[in-house]
């Protein structure tokens, strides 16, 4: 479990927060917990060969967090012993923070496969200096590895408070279970896509319109983390119906051999809660999303509908799950079925349609981490969903294209 400062995460804390780490073995070095005065590497010129085996040396630090639990790094603090000793602080060319931290995305864009979940914090000192909180995250695409020298390198996992070379069988088991975990999750939604459509048989044979979002926390294959949320509800202690509280309507729960099912009142939709901490929501198009655009004469889904039930019962995951599981990380996956053709924006003209591709959409799955900011993460979502539907008019895209541009 990572550290907080205060009950707050490292990344919420502000300066009096920060004179809690000061001499406090509470805080030493460990697996989640690293200081540093500086970004070495900046103290050398481009081209210099320390700057070079200094900026290899960030990398590490980066991917050796990301290869274990996560953890913060803390730039701008000395330690002595491991036990922080000073806030000294970085110099912030400009106090352009937002420069700053573009540079040292850069600088970890050569990581493989892709650059490990980072977020940065920036607080300021009283002598106008910065100390930078760099928050790692792990997630299902570790290990993460960068490549100096590719006749000799070395991938590093965090470990007390240092970090570690890996050796080959624990490496492979990693990347086994990086794809284990990628092919339990997709092998598990073609699954139930199969089921629902057979479930739902149309006349004309093809497949039956419908919505089905899954949430997997990262141990939901591991049984040794199961829990009764049957008798959790029963308690009292767990309300998992309000987290589909934007479908509504449903009967009280109803225990299985997976967990607890939902049903509505009136209507198709259905929703369980799996004892692995995993939840299914199935949600029936009908008329309430499918309509007739009149001026173009063609079938629309309402698009912006099912969103806002997406995003509902991912935040109201959350909020409700989170405490009760065993880790912070959960993977939102979204699959729309049967709606092939469909309109999903327009400008009127003929000259931009915007529809489904596919009769069966499988959007990748996408990494939510109690770390992270949510809204960003969310945001990270609707894009996935929005590009996969064929949309490209919507603010949280153009937002996107602006900040992503080097």
């Amino acid at each position: 479990m990572l550290p907080t400062i205060n009950g707050k995460s490292f990344l919420d804390c502000d300066v009096s927060d920060l004179q809690m780490l000061i001499d406090n073995p509470d805080y030493r070095e460990c697996e989640y917990i690293d200081y540093k005065a500086t970004f070495s590497f900046l103290e050398y010129a481009k081209g210099d060969r320390k700057r070079t085996e200094h900026l290899a040396e960030f990398r590490s630090d980066i991917c050796s967090f990301a290869n274990a639990e996560g953890g913060y790094l803390l730039y701008g603090i000395s330690d002595r012993n491991g036990m922080a000793n000073e806030l000294c602080g970085i110099e912030i060319q400009g106090n352009n923070t937002d420069r700053f931290e573009l540079d040292r995305k850069n600088n970890l864009s050569s990581i493989m496969p892709k650059m490990p979940p980072v977020k940065f914090k920036f607080i300021l000192l009283e002598n106008g200096k910065y100390v930078v909180i760099i928050a790692v995250s792990h997630d299902a695409f570790s290990p993460y590895i960068h490549l100096e020298d590719e006749s000799n390198y070395r991938i590093y996992r965090r470990m007390g408070n240092g970090k570690r070379s890996i050796g080959y069988m624990e490496l492979r088991n990693m990347f086994l279970q990086s794809r284990s975990l990628e092919n339990e999750i997709l092998n598990f939604r073609k699954e139930r896509i199969s089921f629902f459509c057979g479930q739902n048989e149309t006349v004309s044979g093809d497949d039956y319109r419908f919505l089905l979002l899954h949430i997997f926390p990262e141990t939901f294959t591991d049984p040794s983390h199961n829990k009764s949320v049957f008798s959790l509800e029963r308690s009292g202690e767990v309300s998992y119906a309000s987290i589909f509280s934007e479908i509504g309507g449903f009967y009280d729960s109803i225990p299985n051999v997976e967990g607890l099912r939902y049903r509505q009142h009136s209507g198709e939709a259905e929703c369980s809660v799996g004892k692995n901490g995993s939840i299914e929501c199935f949600v029936p198009l009908d008329n309430w999303y499918i309509s007739k655009f009149a001026n173009i004469n063609r079938e629309g889904i309402a698009w912006a509908a099912l969103w806002d039930i997406i995003q509902s019962v991912v935040a109201n995951y959350s909020e409700v799950m989170l405490p009760t599981l065993e880790t912070p990380r959960f993977y939102v996956c979204i699959s729309i079925v049967g709606c092939k053709g469909l309109i999903t924006e327009h400008n009127g003209l003929g000259t931009h349609v915007g529809s489904v591709d596919r009769n069966r959409l499988i959007c990748s799955p996408v990494t939510f981490d109690k770390t992270n900011d949510f809204e960003s993460t969310c945001e990270l979502l609707k894009i996935e969903y929005l590009l996969s539907m064929g949309i490209k008019r919507d603010s949280v895209l153009t937002k996107f294209v602006n900040t992503s541009r080097p």
